[in-house]
C-alpha cells in the first residue's frame, strides 16, 4: 500500500510540474505557479498597444512581445566592423628550434622548455578579445522560425549561430516570440553584443498557449548537447519558474503530504529527477547562467515582488552541489552609470528579483539596453511600421543573463583552461561592490539603495543599507566585464570551498606553451593551486592569506604576494626583481631573475629541489635560509658572462643559512664557483671558451665553435654593439653540450659550401648525357649528315661527408641538341638545356634549389680511322634559392650564379666486326662564381661577397658498344662506360662571411668538400625504329667517398636527316 501511495504521489508530482525546466519571465499576465508554463524573463508592451510604462511581468503570456519597448527611433543603416579574433600572446623562449634540442637543458633535465622572462618589465596583454572560438549556448525561444535564424545567420552573427536542430534530435514550436532572438543578440551580436566573435547555439524551448507564448525546457536537448557538442562550457537560461525559491519547497511538499510519510526525503528525490541534467552538466564543468527573474502580476492590483531569484536560478539553495557552475544574474538599471539603480518599471520601490539566499552565486547587471530591432516589419499593435535599423528599448532580467554569458565567452577564449567553477569565481570577485560605488557617487543626486532612496545634500547624512543588506540585493556587486578580463580580483573560501577542499583557486593549465596573466590585485581569504605544465603570471599586488601550492608548471610573481608559498616537484616558481612573497619551501624549482626579490619570511629547500639563479641576480630572505641534503644550485645567465671572472652575492639570508648546495650545475658555455660567508653566498661565473667546449661534437659543429669564439672575444673586448651581445648571451644559457650543438648547426652555414657539390652535380648529370650523345655521333650513316635529338634527364644522388649534415638531391633535366657535318671528319653541334636541382639537408643545415639554363657547343673530329678528338664547351646561368633556420630566425634568400664549363676527350676505337672498345683519357674544366647573399634575419644570420670555385678533373675510362644490325639499314647498339676522374683543384668550397650583427669581421665557413676521385659507371641502348628515327636510353651510377653519389637515368630521340 506505501509503494502504491509512492508511486502515485510520483506520477502526480510529474503531471504537476511539466512546467518545473518551464519558464517564465518576464514577458506577459497572469500565471498561478511554477506548474505553468511560461516565457521568458523581459518587460512588455502593454496589451493595448502604444509605447506605455507597462510593469514587468512574470507568469503565462498573453502577448507575444517580451520586451518593454520604450522608444522606437529611426537608424540609418550602418555598416559593422569587421571583428577580428585574436589568440592570446604566449611568450617563447628567446631561442627556439626543435623539441629535441629544448632552449636552457640544463644537465639532468632540470630546466627545460622555460619562457624566458624580462626582469624589468612586467608582461601585459595587449590582445583584443571578442570571444573568437568560444561557443555559448542559448536555450530560449524561438530560433526555428525563419525570419530570426536567418537574420543571426546571415546579419547578426555573420556565420557564428548554430540551430540546435542541426545538432540533436528533439522538435520545437515556433512560437513567433523573438525573446531568445534578443538574448542570443546580447550575447554575439557583430556590434552590440558583449562577445563580438562567440558562436552561438541557439535552442528552441518555445511553446504556444492560447494567445499567449512560453517555454518549456526539455532535458533531453541538454543531454543531447552534452555529448555531440562537448566543447559547449556555456549554457545561457534566460527564464525561471515564477516562485520564490525559498517558497520552492513548501510548495513541493504541500502537493505530497498525502502520499508521503517522510517528505523532506521525498523532495529530495523530486530535485534529483526533474535537475539531474543540470547535475550532470555541472559536473562535467559546464556553466549555467540564470536570469534571476523580474515580476509577476497577481492580480489587476497587485505585483508580486521577489527578493530572492526564483526558481531555477535559486535551484543551489537546495541543492548545493549545483552551486559550482551557477550563477544566477539580477537585473538593475543602469542607464545612468553614475546613479545605478534597480528597476522600478515605472513604480517607485519597485525591483526585479533581488539575489537574496543566492547572494554567493548572484551578480547584478544592466537589465536596460537599446538595441537595434533587426527585422523590419509591421506592428499591428502600435499600428505602425518598424525598420530593422530602427531602436528598440528592452528590459528585464532576461537580457541581464547574456551580458554575464557574453562576459564569460570574453574570459574563456582568454583563459580557455578555466572551468566553470574558475569562471564564475572570475566573473564574481571582479564585480564592483555596490558599497564602494555608492560612496563614490557624492554629488548631492537620488542614490539608488534599493527600496531605501533618499536624497541628502550633505554626504555624511545619508542613510545607507548594511553591507548584508547590499549584497542580499546586488550579490557580488555589479559585473565589471572589463576587469573580469584579467582574472580574478579575490581568492574567496565561500567560492573555492566548493571544488577545493582547502579553499584554493585551481589553475590548472595543461598546455605547456600557454601563458596566462592575472593581473588585478588578488585578495581573500582563500589561496591558489597552480597545477598543469603551463604558466601563470601574477602581475598585481596580491594580498589573498590561503596557501599557494605550485604543483606543476610555472607560477611567475611579480610584485607582492603574502601567501605562503609551497613548490612541489614539477612546480616552478618565477621571481623577479620586485617580488615579495612570505615563506617558500621549495621542493620542485625556484627561480631569481634580476636583483631585488625579498622572501619576507624564511626559505626551506627540500632535497632534490633546484634554485635557479640569473648570474648578478641577489635573492633577499629575512628569515632563515634552510637547504636540506640534496639541495641544487642551478646558474642561469640572463646577461653577457665575459672570460673574467666576476664574484657577487646571490643569496643573503638575515636569519642565517644552514645547509649548503650539494651540487652547483650550469650551462655548457659557463663556469662557476660558490662559496658561503657568514649569511650570504657568494656566486664566481666567467665565460668558458667555446672550441674546447665544442670539441668533439662533429667538424661542423667546431667550425661553429671556431667562429663564435672569435666573436666572444670581440664582445669581451667591447668591439661588438649590444644586440649581438646579447644574442651571444643567450647561447650562453643553452645547458648541455648536445643541445648546444643542435643550436650551432643551425649556425653552420654549410648549405652555402655543401650546396655548390649540388651545383656541380647538375651540371655533371647534363654532361653526362651529353657525352652519352656525342659518343653516338659515329653512329652516323653517310646517308644522313645531320640529326636532331631530345633528352629528359633525372638525377638521384646524396651529399655525404662525415662531420656535416647529409643531403638527398633531386634533378630534372631537359636537353634538346641539333648537328651536322662539317666537312668529311667532323660534326659539330648545339645543345640547349634546362635543369631543376634540389638538395634537402638533414637537421638544420637547410635547402636549397637551384633552377639552371645552359647552351653547349659540342663536337667530334675523327682524327686517323681509330683515333678521335671530341669536346664540348658551355655556360649555364643558375638561380638559387637557399632556406635555413637561424636559431629563431628564418632565412630564404636568393643569389645568381653563373658556370663555365669545358671538357675534351681523345679516344681510340678498336674495332672487331660489330663490336667496339675505346679507350680515352678526358679533361674537364668548371668555373662557378656563385653570387652574394644577405640573410639579414638576426644577428647570427650571415652576408657574404661573391665566390668563384674551380674544378679541374683529369678521366681515363673505357667505352664499348655493340651492334645489331637489322633490316633497312636500322640497328640495335648497345653501350657501356666506365671511367674514373681525379680531382686536380683544391677540394675546399669554404668562403668567408660576416655575422650580420657584426658586419666589421669575416669568419670562415665550411661544409661538405669536392671528392678527391670519381668514378662513373654506365649502360645504354640505342635502336634504330627506321632509318631516320631512334630512340635511347642510358642509365649510370657515380660513386665518390666508396658511396654511391648520384644516379643518373636519361631517356631520349634522335632523328637523322
Amino acid at each position: 500500500m506505501k509503494k502504491r501511495k509512492e508511486v502515485m504521489a510520483l506520477f502526480f508530482l510529474v503531471t504537476a510540474l511539466i512546467g518545473t525546466s518551464c519558464s517564465s519571465g518576464g514577458g506577459g499576465h497572469g500565471g498561478s505557479g511554477p506548474g505553468v508554463d511560461s516565457v521568458p524573463i523581459g518587460s512588455v508592451r502593454d496589451k493595448k498597444g502604444g509605447i506605455t510604462k507597462p510593469d514587468v511581468k512574470m507568469g503565462f503570456p498573453v502577448v507575444s512581445n517580451p520586451e518593454l519597448i520604450v522608444s522606437v527611433t529611426p537608424n540609418t543603416p550602418t555598416t559593422p566592423s569587421p571583428s577580428t579574433a585574436l589568440e592570446p600572446v604566449v611568450t617563447p623562449s628567446i631561442i627556439t628550434t626543435d623539441p629535441s634540442v629544448a632552449p636552457g637543458d640544463f644537465v639532468g633535465g632540470k630546466r627545460q622548455n622555460q619562457v624566458q622572462l624580462n626582469s624589468v618589465e612586467i608582461p601585459k596583454d595587449a590582445n583584443n578579445y571578442n570571444g573568437s572560438g568560444v561557443t555559448v549556448a542559448v536555450m530560449d525561444s524561438d530560433f526555428l522560425s525563419y525570419e530570426f535564424a536567418n537574420s543571426l545567420k546571415t546579419d547578426k552573427l555573420k556565420g557564428r549561430f548554430q540551430q540546435y536542430e542541426e545538432i540533436g534530435p528533439g522538435s520545437g514550436t515556433q512560437n513567433g516570440s523573438d525573446h531568445g532572438y534578443r538574448v542570443a543578440r546580447v550575447v554575439a551580436d557583430i556590434q552590440e553584443g558583449i562577445a563580438k566573435g562567440a558562436n552561438i547555439v541557439g535552442t528552441t524551448f518555445g511553446i504556444r498557449s492560447g494567445s499567449g507564448v512560453g517555454i518549456r525546457t526539455d532535458a533531453n536537448k541538454y543531454l543531447e548537447l552534452f555529448k555531440k557538442r562537448p566543447d559547449i562550457k556555456i549554457f545561457n537560461q534566460s527564464f525561471g519558474q515564477t516562485m520564490d525559491i525559498t517558497r520552492y519547497k513548501a510548495y513541493i511538499q504541500n502537493q505530497l503530504y498525502r502520499y508521503y510519510g517522510n517528505i523532506e526525503e521525498n523532495f529530495k528525490r523530486v530535485l534529483e529527477q526533474e535537475y539531474s541534467h543540470y547535475k550532470k552538466g555541472v559536473n562535467e564543468d559546464r556553466l549555467f547562467i540564470w536570469a534571476a527573474g523580474n515580476t509577476v502580476r497577481r492580480t489587476s492590483t497587485y505585483t508580486e515582488y521577489f527578493d530572492n531569484p526564483m526558481v531555477e536560478a535559486g535551484l543551489p539553495y537546495y541543492m548545493k552541489e549545483l552551486e559550482k557552475g551557477w550563477l544566477a544574474v539580477v537585473g538593475l538599471d543602469l542607464r545612468n552609470p553614475d546613479e545605478p539603480k534597480e528597476f522600478e518599471n515605472g513604480k517607485s520601490g519597485g525591483h526585479l528579483a533581488r539575489a537574496g539566499v543566492a547572494a554567493n552565486w548572484a551578480i547584478a547587471t544592466d537589465g536596460v539596453m537599446d538595441i537595434k530591432h533587426g527585422i523590419g516589419g509591421y506592428d499591428s499593435d502600435a499600428r505602425k511600421s518598424y525598420h530593422k535599423t530602427d531602436t528598440v528599448t528592452i528590459a528585464g532580467s532576461s537580457f541581464a543573463a547574456p551580458k554575464v554569458a557574453g562576459a564569460a565567452a570574453l574570459i574563456k577564449q582568454k583563459y580557455p583552461w578555466m572551468g566553470a567553477n574558475e569562471l564564475r569565481q572570475t566573473i564574481l570577485t571582479t564585480a564592483k561592490e555596490v558599497e564602494d560605488l555608492y560612496r563614490s557617487t557624492n554629488r548631492g543626486h537620488w542614490v539608488p539603495i534599493g527600496n531605501h532612496m533618499e536624497r541628502w545634500e550633505n554626504y555624511n547624512e545619508r542613510r545607507h543599507l548594511t553591507k548584508e543588506q547590499l549584497r542580499n540585493i546586488y550579490g557580488w556587486g555589479i559585473l565589471d566585464v572589463n576587469k573580469a578580463i584579467n582574472g580574478p580580483a579575490k581568492f574567496d573560501r565561500r567560492l573555492t570551498t566548493l571544488t577545493d577542499v582547502n579553499g584554493r583557486f585551481k589553475a590548472n593549465i595543461a598546455d605547456a606553451n600557454m601563458r596566462s596573466i592575472f593581473s588585478n590585485d588578488i585578495s581573500g581569504d582563500g589561496g591558489l593551486y597552480k597545477t598543469g605544465k603551463g604558466s601563470l603570471a601574477l602581475t598585481g599586488d596580491n594580498s589573498y592569506t590561503g596557501s599557494t601550492v605550485v604543483h606543476q608548471g610555472n607560477l611567475e610573481v611579480y610584485k607582492g604576494l603574502k601567501s605562503d608559498v609551497t613548490i612541489d616537484k614539477e612546480g616552478r616558481l618565477i621571481l623577479s626583481q620586485n617580488s615579495r612573497l612570505a615563506n617558500v619551501s621549495n621542493g620542485g624549482t625556484v627561480e631569481n631573475i634580476g636583483s631585488g626579490a625579498i622572501i619576507q619570511g624564511n626559505y626551506n629547500s627540500t632535497a632534490n629541489s633546484l634554485l635557479i639563479a640569473d648570474v648578478g641576480s641577489r635573492l633577499k630572505i629575512q628569515g632563515t635560509t634552510r637547504l636540506e641534503n640534496g639541495s641544487t644550485l642551478a646558474v642561469l645567465p640572463q646577461k653577457y658572462v665575459s672570460s673574467t671572472a666576476v664574484s657577487t652575492p646571490m643569496l643573503e639570508s638575515a636569519g642565517g643559512v644552514q645547509g649548503l648546495f650539494d651540487v652547483v650545475l650550469a650551462p655548457a658555455m659557463i663556469k662557476t664557483k660558490i662559496d658561503q660567508s657568514g649569511n650570504q653566498i657568494n656566486l664566481t661565473v666567467q665565460r668558458r671558451n667555446v672550441e674546447e667546449v665544442m670539441s668533439g661534437q662533429g667538424e661542423s659543429v667546431e667550425n661553429v665553435a671556431r667562429n663564435l669564439e672569435e666573436a666572444y672575444k670581440d664582445a669581451d673586448e667591447g668591439k661588438t654593439n649590444l644586440s649581438f651581445k646579447n644574442t651571444l648571451a643567450e647561447l650562453q644559457g643553452i645547458g648541455s653540450t648536445a643541445s648546444l650543438a643542435g643550436y650551432m648547426s643551425s649556425l653552420s652555414g654549410e648549405v652555402y659550401a655543401s650546396a655548390q657539390l649540388l651545383t656541380f652535380q647538375q651540371t655533371q648529370a647534363v654532361n653526362r648525357d651529353l657525352s652519352n650523345r656525342m659518343a653516338s655521333l659515329s653512329n652516323l650513316d653517310g646517308k644522313h649528315e645531320s640529326s636532331v635529338w631530345m633528352s629528359y634527364i633525372n638525377a638521384n644522388g646524396r651529399i655525404s661527408q662525415k662531420g656535416y649534415d647529409k643531403a638527398n638531391t633531386r634533378l630534372n633535366s631537359g636537353q634538346f641538341g641539333l648537328d651536322t657535318k662539317v666537312g668529311k671528319n667532323s660534326i659539330l653541334g648545339v645543345a640547349i638545356n634546362y635543369s631543376k636541382a634540389n638538395a634537402y639537408f638533414d637537421h638544420y643545415a637547410g635547402t636549397s634549389e637551384s633552377d639552371g639554363i645552359g647552351v653547349s657547343v659540342y663536337g667530334r673530329h675523327k682524327l686517323t680511322d681509330n683515333l678521335y678528338a671530341q669536346g664540348r664547351i658551355g655556360i649555364a646561368s643558375l638561380s638559387t634559392d637557399v632556406e635555413r633556420q637561424v636559431l629563431n630566425g628564418h632565412s630564404n634568400i636568393h643569389h645568381h650564379d653563373i658556370l663555365y664549363s669545358a671538357y675534351a676527350e681523345v679516344g681510340y676505337d678498336m674495332k672487331k666486326d660489330n663490336f667496339k672498345v675505346t679507350p680515352f683519357v678526358g679533361f674537364s674544366h668548371d668555373m662557378l662564381k656563385r653570387g652574394s647573399f644577405d640573410e639579414n634575419v638576426n644577428d647570427l644570420s650571415i652576408s657574404a661577397n661573391k665566390k668563384t670555385y674551380h674544378k679541374d678533373m683529369i678521366v681515363v675510362g673505357m667505352k664499348a658498344q655493340y651492334d645489331i644490325a637489322h633490316d633497312k639499314g636500322r640497328a640495335t647498339h648497345l653501350m657501356a662506360e666506365a671511367s674514373v676522374g681525379k680531382n686536380l683543384s683544391s677540394r675546399n668550397l669554404d668562403f668567408k662571411a660576416s655575422y650580420d650583427g657584426h658586419r666589421t669581421e669575416e669568419v670562415e665557413f665550411k661544409g661538405a668538400k669536392m671528392p678527391d676521385y670519381t668514378v662513373w659507371t654506365g649502360i645504354g641502348v640505342e635502336h634504330d625504329f627506321t632509318d631516320q628515327f631512334s630512340m635511347y636510353t642510358n642509365y649510370d651510377l657515380k660513386v665518390e667517398n666508396d658511396k654511391i653519389a648520384d644516379k643518373v637515368a636519361s631517356v631520349g630521340f634522335k632523328y637523322k636527316f
